[in-house]
């Protein structure tokens, strides 16, 4: 609910103030990519960058320059600054699945979104292969999957077969779990006269 975004924020903000949200004096990654998170849905990118250089001290070493460059990486996505989202995701390392699932996932939109095909083509390839490997998602490899397919299947589409971008935009609408669904509807129907 875009309603509260603001008001979470809010809560947020305090205990940041307050120093509630740190342990031994220290954020946690998770904790900096939430409420990175949720600043971005809010539409506040000058906080938001304010917040990566002032609170990215607080992380641990070991986790900061991933936590840095991963939310750096977001806010130039939301700002549509989609070459220096790749300079930034070619920067961090895949320490944890969560990382290298959201990597991923961001690049395809930013390969796409600077029409890359053949690169993007590539990646998805590479991507797909990794599923296939990856053992411990379970179910969630299916929204991936679905990613990757509906993706595919849109580059792959000539743009004036209205009809085919209909038929792509009502089953990316029916299928339970696809990720960064809402992205993949925008970018058909950007396509769809």
């Amino acid at each position: 609910d875009n309603s509260i975004l603001d008001d979470l924020l809010d809560l947020y903000i305090e205990a940041l103030k307050d120093d509630i949200l740190l342990s031994d004096g220290e954020l946690s990654p998770t904790t900096f990519r939430n409420i990175t998170g949720l600043a971005l849905r809010a539409n506040r990118f000058q906080w938001v960058s304010n917040f990566i250089h002032l609170y990215s001290e607080k992380i641990n070493e070991k986790y900061r320059d991933n936590a840095i460059y991963f939310n750096t990486a977001r806010l130039k996505f939301y700002q549509r600054k989609y070459g220096e989202v790749v300079e930034n995701l070619q920067k961090v390392t895949y320490e944890d699945i969560w990382y290298n699932l959201n990597t991923r996932t961001l690049l395809t939109a930013s390969y796409y979104e600077l029409e890359e095909f053949d690169v993007l083509d590539s990646h998805l390839t590479s991507f797909k292969t990794f599923l296939n490997r990856e053992k411990s998602l379970g179910s969630r490899k299916t929204h991936y999957l679905h990613l990757i397919k509906y993706v595919k299947y849109l580059i792959n589409t000539n743009y004036n077969d209205q009809k085919r971008l209909q038929d792509l935009r009502q089953q990316v609408l029916e299928t339970q779990g696809v990720v960064n669904k809402q992205w993949l509807l925008e970018k058909i129907d950007t396509l769809i006269k």
